[in-house]
């Protein structure tokens, strides 16, 4: 198998493609994240009322506002960036093969897919399934990254 640092030599020898990809990954990660963030302090900068307005606008309204769901989004996109993150940075350690840039990819899916739900529901167990459904996954590209190291 040709090693990703004899295309391009200026990478260290431990970061191959298959840790070049869980990188991605994270990056991905990073910038939905920024998506949320910066969606959420665009829906807040809009929202923005004087207390009156705001105490009025409340009895009005039952139901959250895009606000709180694109709050929760945040939450989860900055929790699975960190878990991820965690996990990349023991990978690249030791070489990263491909059944743990193959796991990363799964993750990063479910991720997402974690994102939708928490975007179009404020279910609060919906948080409990997938952090239920997704830590296999980082429990084994962690446990893969340090047999091999």
């Amino acid at each position: 198998m040709r090693h990703y640092t004899q295309k391009n030599p200026e990478l260290h020898p431990i970061m191959n493609g298959y840790a070049l990809s869980m990188w991605t990954a994270l990056f991905a990660l990073f910038l939905l994240w920024w998506v949320y963030q910066i969606s959420l302090y665009w829906m807040k900068m809009k929202e923005w009322r004087t207390p009156y307005e705001r105490v009025m606008q409340e009895e009005l309204t039952e139901q959250p506002s895009w606000v709180s769901r694109l709050s929760n989004a945040s939450n989860v996109a900055r929790d699975s960036f960190i878990f991820l993150f965690a996990v990349a940075f023991l990978s690249s350690a030791v070489q990263a093969n491909w059944i743990m840039s193959l796991l990363t990819w799964i993750y990063f899916g479910m991720s997402v897919a974690w994102q939708i739900g928490t975007l179009s529901t404020l279910n609060p167990n919906l948080h409990v399934v997938f952090l239920v459904l997704t830590a296999p996954f980082l429990v084994a590209i962690g446990s893969i990254a340090l047999s091999r190291g």
